[in-house]
């Protein structure tokens, strides 16, 4: 797993990114272009290409918030290890689960790296009245708004004006465009797991999955509720006393912690193959994937087109700064 698109995700966490109903969905979808997508093909980005652009538009925001009489530190793209990944139906690699257990030590590394990020305690050290001013730079919260309807009754808005709007503004030209067909994309993930984690037939393996991890020991109805009696937590957030924190205050797990949240991960990966669940769940998602990604291929195909006509300006911006 790479890092995702870093200024939207701390758009989100910084409350730049409004939904009516129940937060933004900025899930880390990942589209590929099928038989579905229409006569026009757009290809997907690589990884690399990714990078270019979130990392031209965090100079761009960069820029713009020191014009306004602010610090903003640009970090140069992020990579994490390769092992990361993500399980939305639960643990199913029992190779996986028996080195990494639930990535307690995994997620370590990714919350390290992102400590190496001196904005968010740059802004906590800052008066009130001057981080409300950091914000609004950044996005104006007064200004007008482009929305964006989701499925299941959301509504994601952002603001127009502010630092990070100009970046996307000078990235991608269509900054409306851009907003909404983004958003509709980075939620296809979330959407298509919700219709799978709703069918009947992945309810009715979670069943058996439950009773398969009862035999070994562990009387949980589903993955979540497993990580909350096993895992080794060892993170904890800075508190409103601690505004000048430098990162989370970490609690090394003890050998015995990694080891049993190891073995509770083992069972619940073999449990998931021994149940059906891991093979229902990927049954229940390719068809829902295609359904979902066939209902948005109109924002997938504009998505993948204002990326690709903003490589160009991404790889000049990062020129520039560079001479």
């Amino acid at each position: 797993m790479r890092r995702t698109r870093r200024i939207w995700r701390a758009m989100a966490g910084l409350g730049l990114c409004t939904a009516t109903v129940a937060g933004c969905t900025l899930g880390a979808a990942s589209p590929q272009n099928g038989p579905d997508d229409g006569p026009r093909q757009v290809r997907e980005l690589t990884e690399r290409e990714k990078d270019l652009l979130s990392h031209a538009e965090a100079l761009l925001t960069g820029a713009c918030m020191r014009e306004r009489g602010f610090r903003y530190v640009v970090l140069p793209p992020s990579t994490y290890p390769d092992s990361v990944r993500d399980f939305p139906y639960g643990i199913d690699d029992v190779a996986w689960a028996r080195r990494h257990g639930f990535g307690s030590q995994l997620r370590r590394t990714v919350q390290r790296q992102a400590a190496r990020d001196p904005n968010p305690r740059y802004l906590r050290s800052l008066s009130e009245k001057r981080g409300q001013a950091y914000m609004d730079a950044l996005a104006e919260k007064k200004s007008a708004r482009v929305s964006v309807e989701l499925p299941g009754g959301y509504t994601v808005s952002g603001s127009t004006k502010g630092c990070a709007p100009e970046a996307q503004r000078a990235l991608y030209r269509d900054f409306e465009g851009w907003f909404r067909s983004s958003t509709a994309v980075d939620s296809l993930a979330s959407e298509y797991q919700a219709k799978v984690t709703g069918h009947r037939d992945y309810r009715a393996a979670l069943d058996r999955w439950s009773d398969c991890m009862s035999d070994r020991g562990y009387r949980v109805a589903h993955p979540g509720r497993l990580r909350e009696t096993e895992a080794a937590e060892t993170e904890r957030e800075p508190t409103a006393k601690e505004p000048t924190a430098k990162e989370p205050t970490a609690k090394e797990p003890t050998a015995k912690e990694l080891a049993r949240e190891k073995k509770a991960a083992t069972a619940e990966a073999r449990c998931a193959r021994q149940s059906g669940l891991a093979d229902t769940a990927h049954q229940l998602e390719k068809r829902y994937k295609a359904e979902v990604r066939a209902a948005r291929k109109k924002q997938i195909r504009q998505h993948l087109t204002l990326a690709h006509e903003a490589l160009p300006r991404a790889r000049e911006v990062i020129k520039q700064r560079a001479d």
